[in-house]
Parts: structure tokens; C-alpha cells; sequence
């Protein structure tokens, strides 16, 4: 583990990716029990985007086989000699899709109820889960009580006020934004000395 005294150093020993689509059930409080407990694991969000078409590359055979069945979309596949084959296919997530819309809350559930802000990471997995063009809007939905409230309720329905209260009402600052959108997803690299800071040294020196 990094003994550094810098702030902006790593110091974690374990990363969780894209930690929306782990709790298909939407319970993520084990999960953030466990990052709140533990200073060792952070995560990023891999938030969903509602586009058209998302473009997916993936060597997860079992992923390709879930969405053949429900996407019903030209998979390319490519199989050489090495571990694993590589398949391209299209997808699209849907607001009235049950596990798209857990999916989608998930990551505000994890931003907004882990603590320490410096332990999560905003994503979109581009292109596989979203669009670049889309975060504006995630960032928006974070920031503001209102916008969320408006925009979960044209998700499925499934997604009650009382399964998810305990995202209503709190926002992020812009404080937090530029944490978890700079300064933590560079220190979660190992390079927090040299990006998503204004420090002395860094890229963005002032």
C-alpha cells in the first residue's frame, strides 16, 4: 500500500468498476457499507446513458448472449489465438426497462451515500454505457433535487419513492463535482500529483 503522505497519492488497494451494475435488485447497501467502512476500496459510477443506440465491445461471451436474446441486434465476432473472443454488437437502454432504470439509479445512490467523495469516480464507460454528449445532464441530476425528481419519474415505474428516498433530497456542491469528476478520478489512477488539481507542478498550474 502507498505510504504517502500526499493527499493527492493512491492510496487504495482495490477498485471497483462501473459499481451500478452489481445490485440488480437496486439494494446497494452492502456496497456502500463496504466503501464507507474501508479507506482500501473506491469505485467508479459507469453511469447509463438513455441513447439511441450505444455501441458495445466486449469480450463477455455471456453478455453478447443476454443481448442477442433481447436486443435482437448483428453481433461481429472475432475469434483468434488467445484468450477470449471479441464480439461488437449495438445496444439501447430504456427509461421503461425495470433493470435499466436500477441501473441508472444505482450509480445516484452510490454517488450521493458514499461518504468521503474522494472514494468515487464519475463514468459513463463510454461508448458501451453512454454518451459523453450525456454527462451535462448526469452532472445536472446530481447537483439538483429537483431536476432528479423530475427526470426518475419517467423511469419504470418500479422505482418507487420509498425504495429510493434516500436520494431525494440530498444534492452535490460544486466542490464535490470537481472532485469526483477530476481530482479523485486522477488520484484513483496514481496520478493525482500532475492531473485534476490547480497545484504547484500539476498540468494545471495557476
Amino acid at each position: 500500500k502507498n505510504n504517502e503522505s500526499n493527499e493527492l497519492a493512491r492510496d487504495h488497494l482495490l477498485h471497483i468498476a462501473h459499481g451500478a451494475l452489481y445490485n440488480v435488485d437496486g439494494d446497494n447497501s452492502n456496497l456502500i457499507n463496504a466503501v464507507n467502512q474501508s479507506q482500501d476500496l473506491d469505485l467508479d459510477l459507469g453511469m447509463i446513458g438513455f441513447n439511441e443506440i450505444n455501441p458495445v465491445m466486449t469480450s463477455d461471451r455471456r453478455l453478447i448472449n443476454l443481448l442477442e436474446k433481447e436486443n435482437q441486434m448483428p453481433v461481429i465476432k472475432s475469434a483468434v489465438e488467445e484468450e477470449g473472443d471479441q464480439f461488437c454488437t449495438l445496444r439501447t437502454f430504456s427509461k421503461t426497462t425495470e433493470l435499466h432504470s436500477i441501473f441508472f439509479v444505482n450509480a445516484i445512490d452510490l454517488a450521493l451515500n458514499i461518504q468521503n467523495k474522494w472514494q468515487v469516480q464519475f463514468s459513463v464507460n463510454y461508448p458501451n454505457h453512454g454518451d459523453v454528449n450525456d454527462i451535462p445532464t448526469l452532472i445536472g441530476i446530481l447537483m439538483s433535487a429537483d431536476v432528479r425528481k423530475k427526470f426518475l419519474e419517467k423511469l419504470h415505474p418500479i422505482l418507487s419513492e420509498e425504495k429510493f428516498s434516500n436520494i431525494h433530497d440530498k444534492e452535490f456542491n460544486f466542490n464535490e463535482i470537481v472532485i469526483l469528476t477530476r481530482a479523485s478520478p486522477a488520484k484513483s489512477l496514481g496520478i493525482g500529483k500532475i492531473k485534476g488539481n490547480l497545484g504547484v507542478g500539476a498540468d494545471g498550474d495557476v
